[in-house]
C-alpha cells in the first residue's frame, strides 16, 4: 500500500471507531512513516549500558548517572553525535 492509500484508509477507519464504537478497528501503520530521534537520555543509556550487568541494575545506575548531569551536559550531543546518528570514525 502506497501512503496516500494508508491514510485514506485510516480515515475510513477513524470514521467506523467513531461512528460504531468499535474497540476491535485497529489503524494501520505506515512501514515508510520516519522513526522517532532517540531522546537525550536514551542516547546517554546507549552509550554508557554496562553490558555486564543485569538490564534492572544497568538502568538504575544509568538512571543515577543522568540525574547526576547538569542541564547543560544534558543538551550536549556526545562527540560523534550528529542529530541522532553515530558517525563511524574513518
Amino acid at each position: 500500500m502506497s501512503t496516500d492509500e494508508i491514510l485514506a484508509e485510516n480515515k475510513n477507519r477513524r470514521l467506523l471507531i467513531t461512528k460504531f464504537k468499535s474497540k476491535k478497528t485497529k489503524l494501520i501503520k505506515d512501514p515508510n512513516a520516519p522513526k522517532r530521534p532517540m531522546t537525550a537520555y536514551i542516547r546517554f543509556y546507549m552509550d554508557n549500558r554496562d553490558g555486564s550487568l543485569p538490564a534492572k541494575d544497568a538502568a538504575s545506575q544509568s538512571a543515577a548517572r543522568w540525574r547526576a548531569l547538569s542541564d547543560a551536559e544534558k543538551r550536549v550531543p556526545p562527540p560523534g553525535h550528529i542529530r541522532g546518528f553515530v558517525l563511524d570514525s574513518c
